[in-house]
């Protein structure tokens, strides 16, 4: 009788560290542990926000068809029943013999909430390479750090740095002979006010500034390749938009916006 309550008193007081998490796999059948996303018309699988702790593996089959080639297609660990770790996210070529990976999201989360980064990589099976599509920055569920976005080809094309969730800076670039150049920059200043330059690189003008303030134009200055300022007026041109999000789609994104104007006050006013 002695030698079983010693036994019982080990059992009671082993440690946590030496519990190995519960392993769950589950199929795209097992529809109560799962929701779907759409995504740009598409549907994916998704785990649920909460299930029990564990790690959790969910496979691309149904649980009847065992006689076709499994793969884990979503990944993630579950503590307090909630996200915390690493979610990854697989998605293959259905259409080849071989259901080739072509795409792997990493996601980190903690107690529940994103943090730390999340990274979205494509595998291009022609150039036998991973390619980074995308980088982004959280901070228990808040966009908080750069956020970079890449092509296909792993050209830069734009990073965005964020702070709590609200942008402070944006850099855009285009690919001359294979190199990224950056072909604008947005500022986010004090008050909400935005500065916007806007480079070139086959032009008298170097560069263009402007400062909006709640939607209107307030100043916009040109610069030529010594950085000699070539116009500088103040105005009050109401171009319709404060979010420095939607700046690059609405002023100065084509290469030569305002090649045939005699300045950038009268490419504004045809606007």
């Amino acid at each position: 009788m002695k030698n079983i309550l010693i036994l019982v008193c080990v059992f009671l007081i082993k440690p946590s560290w030496s519990q190995t998490p519960t392993l769950n796999k589950i199929y795209k059948d097992d529809t109560c542990f799962l929701k779907k996303r759409n995504i740009k018309t598409q549907y994916y699988y998704d785990f649920k926000d909460s299930l029990q702790d564990g790690k959790w593996i969910l496979y691309n089959v149904l649980k009847n068809d065992s006689l076709k080639k499994k793969k884990i297609i979503l990944s993630c660990d579950y503590k307090n029943n909630v996200r915390n770790g690493i979610y990854e996210i697989n998605r293959y070529n259905l259409r080849s013999d071989e259901n080739l990976l072509v795409e792997k999201i990493t996601s980190s989360y903690k107690n529940g909430y994103l943090h730390g980064s999340v990274d979205d990589y494509y595998y291009s099976n022609i150039l036998e390479m991973q390619i980074l599509l995308s980088h982004e920055e959280y901070y228990y569920g808040k966009k908080n750090g750069v956020f970079l976005q890449n092509g296909t080809d792993g050209k830069l094309v734009d990073i965005i740095v964020y702070c709590n969730d609200s942008v402070k800076q944006i850099n855009n670039y285009i690919d001359v002979d294979g190199i990224s150049i950056k072909c604008s920059e947005i500022i986010v200043l004090s008050n909400n006010n935005i500065k916007f330059i806007r480079y070139f690189s086959d032009s008298d003008i170097s560069k263009v500034e402007l400062l909006i303030k709640k939607g209107v134009l307030i100043n916009f200055k040109s610069f030529d390749y010594l950085n000699n300022i070539i116009e500088d007026q103040s105005t009050s041109i109401d171009i319709g938009f404060a979010n420095p999000l939607d700046v690059p789609n609405k002023i100065l994104w084509a290469y030569h916006p305002f090649k045939r104007f005699k300045s950038f006050k009268n490419y504004l006013e045809s606007k």
